[in-house]
């Protein structure tokens, strides 16, 4: 008589797939562009949803004139204000679990979706602040081209590679910013007073291609490293941010579309110093540190408390407060993955 083996596979009804209960980790968004806006509190129980910022007059040679001895001033100086007025929009994220799930969920799944509705909320408010600009920087010299022709048909009309940043576009830029006299990052915020490049992953591709980029690493010290900084280019920092306005370049200016081919799409890199756009925002209300609202009670809409809630809920606005203090450079770039 033959003697039989029993093996796994003749018993498999009684095996079951074991679950990891780690998560793997997931793509998260490297967010740049907040960390440049002037944050302002808006104050509860004022009676308004509006917050009005006021800028005063600027200095003018002509306004000093001659004097003629023994004679009375008969011109004063007039001192003006300007005003821009920013209304908060109320923006809200809500989850729903039901309690069957509650009472036998293995990946804490109401926790994990709490946790990317914080990332949520933080990309949706770095895409007002890019969108915002993208519409609000259109000036000329602020708003700027790759390329000699300066417009965005001579931009599409030049391959990925003669289409790529160079450091003469940013100069040109940060040259701008300097006529138009845009306060620059303090000390406390990056080290030496200067403005920063916030770049898209292609356009920081381009640029670390060259050997004189100076990375992070290299600083020897970690002092003044902006969030999403990935080196210096001739002394000018330059960070990347993977939430970049992309265009089409056979389409409509202004509107984000991401093109099939990569021969076609143009990036935005923004130059900034301080106080180009502020950030009204409600206390107890930013998307920068938004605060979860959880319900798990029973009441009138869910008297058998059978469903969680989970909510975050935010009341801010972005506003731009001086646009020539701004710019903005479309290019191609020479990447093609």
């Amino acid at each position: 008589m033959a003697l039989q083996t029993t093996s796994s596979a003749g018993l498999s009804g009684q095996y079951q797939k074991y679950f990891d209960e780690k998560m793997l980790p997931h793509a998260v968004q490297n967010l740049v562009l907040a960390q440049f806006g002037q944050k302002r509190p808006f104050p509860k129980n004022r009676g308004s949803k509006q917050m009005r910022f006021t800028r005063g007059d600027v200095a003018a040679a002509t306004n000093v004139a001659t004097a003629t001895e023994g004679v009375p001033v008969a011109t004063f100086r007039d001192y003006t204000y300007t005003f821009i007025d920013a209304t908060l929009v109320q923006y809200v994220i809500a989850a729903k679990i039901s309690d069957v799930l509650n009472w036998t969920d293995l990946f804490s799944t109401l926790k994990n979706e709490i946790s990317v509705m914080g990332e949520d909320v933080a990309l949706h408010a770095d895409t007002q602040i890019r969108n915002g600009i993208v519409v609000d920087v259109t000036g000329a010299g602020n708003k700027r081209y790759v390329g000699a022709t300066q417009t965005f048909a001579g931009l599409q009309a030049l391959t990925q590679t003669t289409g790529s940043i160079t450091i003469t576009d940013i100069l040109d830029g940060m040259t701008r910013l300097t006529i138009t006299r845009a306060p620059k990052l303090g000390t406390m915020v990056a080290g030496p007073s200067q403005y920063v490049a916030v770049a898209s992953p292609q356009q920081a591709r381009d640029i670390l291609n060259d050997p004189k980029v100076v990375l992070t690493g290299q600083y020897g010290t970690t002092k003044g490293i902006l969030s999403g900084e990935v080196g210096t280019w001739y002394g000018i920092k330059v960070l990347v941010g993977t939430n970049p306005f992309i265009e089409d370049g056979t389409g409509a200016e202004g509107t984000y579309s991401v093109p099939g081919s990569a021969a076609n799409a143009i990036y935005r890199m923004f130059l900034v110093g301080s106080d180009g756009f502020g950030i009204p925002q409600l206390g107890g209300q930013s998307p920068f540190n938004p605060n979860v609202q959880i319900c798990d009670k029973a009441d009138k809409s869910d008297p058998a408390n059978q469903f969680i809630t989970a909510a975050i809920k935010t009341y801010w606005v972005y506003v731009t407060l001086n646009a020539s203090w701004i710019v903005s450079i479309s290019s191609k770039s020479a990447y093609s993955g």
